[in-house]
């Protein structure tokens, strides 16, 4: 088994030795560096993000037993979001942040009908 992965362990043992050396920069109070972001005890951000949504479906007995449609799925829905996002600081270590996103997104159903034909219903969320 050692013998299938060897290179693969030589490789993380080598980055492993190499990670010793590295250091974080020290955080200096005194620095000019975004002394005033530092000095804030309120600030606001915005976020904004990607995701994708379906729909998960259970099918009951009544839709095994019906005889028009033979297949009801979910497709996959890019959408987005959109946030404020708001930080209070408590102290030097510790703030309190509050993200409220608005989701914007829509979800598909796929029906095809025991004739062969498919359409699709668009739900708006």
């Amino acid at each position: 088994m050692f013998n299938l992965y060897r290179k693969e362990i030589g490789l993380l043992a080598v980055l492993c030795c190499l990670s010793f050396g590295v250091f974080a920069q020290e955080y200096d109070r005194q620095s000019r560096n975004f002394l005033e972001f530092i000095n804030k005890r309120y600030y606001f951000g915005l976020a904004l993000g990607y995701n994708s949504t379906r729909y998960k479906i259970l099918h009951s007995d009544e839709f095994i037993l019906n005889d028009s449609f033979l297949v009801n799925d979910s497709k996959v829905s890019p959408g987005f979001n959109v946030g404020i996002i708001t930080n209070m600081k408590l102290g030097n270590n510790l703030d309190l942040r509050f993200i409220p996103t608005f989701t914007f997104g829509d979800r598909t159903l796929s029906y095809l009908k025991t004739d062969g034909s498919t359409f699709d219903q668009k739900l708006e969320t």
